[in-house]
C-alpha cells in the first residue's frame, strides 16, 4: 500500500512539475493580431513594438508584447481573446527582436562573476643560499 501512495505521489509531483513550466514563442511582429497592433498603435502613438510571444504557463495563453517609447521599454500583456492584461516594466534581459531564419541569443539571468587573479603568496628563494 505504501509502495502505491509513493507512485502516486511521485507521478502528481512530476504532473505539477510539467504543468507548472512556462512555454516561451517568440512572434514575429508583423504576425501579431490585428487586435493587438491595433490597441499598441491607438494607446502608444509613439513607441514602436520591437519583440513579441506568447506564452503558455498553466494552461493559460498569454501574449507578451515588448514596446519602446524613446528609451523606455515596457511589456504588454494580452489574454487570448487579444484584449489588453496589465503593463508592466520590461526587464533589464529582453531578448532582442529574431529575424526570419535567425536563432534565438541565449538569455543570461545570472551576472557573470569576475575570476579573481592569482596572487603568488611564495617568497622568493635565492639560488645563492
Amino acid at each position: 500500500m505504501k509502495k502505491i501512495v509513493l507512485v502516486l505521489a511521485l507521478f502528481a509531483w512530476v504532473a505539477f512539475s510539467v504543468n507548472a513550466q512556462a512555454v516561451k514563442t517568440p512572434i514575429e511582429v508583423s504576425k501579431l493580431p490585428k487586435e493587438i497592433t491595433d490597441y499598441v498603435t491607438s494607446q502608444y502613438q509613439k513607441c514602436k513594438i520591437i519583440y513579441a510571444e506568447s506564452v503558455t504557463e498553466n494552461n493559460v495563453f498569454t501574449y507578451i508584447v515588448n514596446i519602446a517609447c524613446n528609451d523606455k521599454k515596457t511589456n504588454l500583456s494580452f489574454n487570448k481573446d487579444k484584449k489588453f492584461i496589465k503593463e508592466e516594466p520590461a526587464k533589464a534581459d529582453v531578448v532582442k527582436p529574431v529575424k526570419p531564419g535567425e536563432s534565438q541569443p541565449p538569455v543570461t539571468t545570472q551576472p557573470v562573476k569576475p575570476v579573481p587573479a592569482k596572487v603568488n603568496t611564495t617568497t622568493p628563494t635565492d639560488p645563492k643560499k
